[in-house]
């Protein structure tokens, strides 16, 4: 969320096989990386 309180849409690309880790919280639609 901004300061304003408004949601600003991402996109964000994993590559196959990357190491990164992410995870998905269901109830608020929020993804971590």
């Amino acid at each position: 969320m901004t300061d304003s309180g408004e949601f600003v849409p991402v996109v964000v690309e994993i590559p196959r096989g990357s190491r990164n880790k992410y995870e998905i919280d269901h109830e608020t639609g929020e993804i971590w990386l």
